[in-house]
């Protein structure tokens, strides 16, 4: 039998290398001088709106163009600690006022650029990273206080923001 040419080695006689799925358990939040760990972190997503377009000439189809691209809030849980480096993040969002204060310097900026690393398991070389920009808490929130629970506390955050760049 002949194998067509599709311009594929198929010789696996020489061992392929595999290139296997990153598993996601190890991962680093950096957010501008805040170092935080979490055990979830969801939303790392792009979408971009599709536009249906036809032309009174053309046939009975439409042509997609993209448009708007829009991103989620990426939310964040971890495990409470007596860390206030997110308490005190959310605070400058909180309280904040674009208007120089007293001594008339302007006040701290709210907003930060957050990157998450991602490691392959034996590494520290990050295998796949997402660089979040101009972040901001919109959430900081405790899950539900039970006495009667023996869970660990979980603190979310959400992250409202202007884009993702993967990398």
């Amino acid at each position: 039998m002949v194998t067509p040419n599709i311009g594929v080695n198929l010789d696996f006689s020489s061992g392929p290398k595999r290139n296997d799925p990153i598993t996601g358990f190890k991962f680093l939040v950096l957010a501008s001088g805040i170092t935080a760990q979490f055990t979830n972190v969801t939303g790392l997503s792009e979408e971009s709106e599709v536009i249906n377009y036809r032309e009174g000439a053309d046939p009975v189809r439409y042509r997609k163009y993209p448009g708007i691209t829009t991103y989620q809030n990426v939310s964040c849980q971890h495990g409470i600690t007596r860390g206030l480096d997110l308490l005190e993040w959310r605070r400058l969002v909180a309280h904040y006022d674009s208007g120089p204060q007293a001594d008339g310097v302007p006040p701290p900026s709210y907003r930060r650029e957050v990157v998450v690393h991602i490691y392959e398991k034996g590494t520290t070389t990050p295998a796949r990273s997402w660089f979040i920009h101009q972040a901001w808490p919109a959430t900081l929130a405790a899950n539900d206080l039970n006495a009667q629970a023996s869970e660990i506390e979980i603190e979310r955050m959400d992250l409202a923001h202007e884009g993702i760049t993967w990398a």
